[in-house]
């Protein structure tokens, strides 16, 4: 607005300053009112950043007690190897002197064979890695013995049995003339006669 240098009424002044107010009023009014929207996105933006660090320490959070049942899980799992290497141990020393008392009554004998070759392996396998790979190859040793799934054949039993015990002093006249020993007993013992059948 621009004055020329002529006298003003007063109430020419006074409408000029009405004027004037009214303008500075209603951008007062504006900028009142963008203050109050900045204020309120201010406030909005102030909760979503306090949500955004609440889900942060959730998520912290979170990934911390991931990691101890990780930890846990992890230590869980070492001590039921380190268990399953005890025992395997164990079960070496417990059947060491039965696999040598086999070893030496029936060396000829298929599963006895298999049976020592496999506790060789496994000593082997003990003494060499660690808990894990003991345990993974001891399976795959087992898995892989074949003589223990055999159905009973009698004749090959006791030829088997011949076979194994030719060398430690099987004596074939022992067999078939056994002394003081009477058919009619040894069949009460095997069950196959009672009292009433004789």
């Amino acid at each position: 607005m621009e004055f020329s240098k002529r006298k003003y009424a007063r109430n020419e002044v006074e409408k000029i300053v009405s004027e004037v107010s009214r303008g500075y009023e209603e951008r007062l009014a504006e900028q009142k009112a963008r203050i109050a929207e900045l204020v309120r996105d201010n406030s909005a933006c102030r909760a979503e950043l306090d949500s955004y660090i609440g889900k942060d320490k959730q998520i912290s959070d979170a990934l911390k007690n991931a990691e101890a049942y990780s930890d846990e899980l992890r230590r869980k799992s070492d001590m039921q190897y380190s268990l399953a290497v005890e025992k395997l141990a164990a079960f070496l020393v417990k059947w060491q002197t039965y696999f040598d008392h086999l070893k030496e009554k029936y060396p000829m004998y298929p599963i006895v064979q298999e049976a020592v070759t496999l506790k060789e392996k496994i000593s082997e396998i003990v003494g060499k890695h660690d808990e894990r790979t003991v345990v993974y190859l001891a399976d795959k040793e087992i898995d892989g013995v074949e003589n223990f799934k055999t159905t009973f054949d009698p004749k090959e039993k006791i030829a088997d049995y011949i076979a194994a015990t030719s060398d430690n002093g099987f004596n074939m006249d022992e067999v078939l003339n056994p002394g003081a020993l009477r058919l009619e007993d040894l069949c009460k013992e095997l069950g196959l006669l009672s009292e009433k059948d004789l």
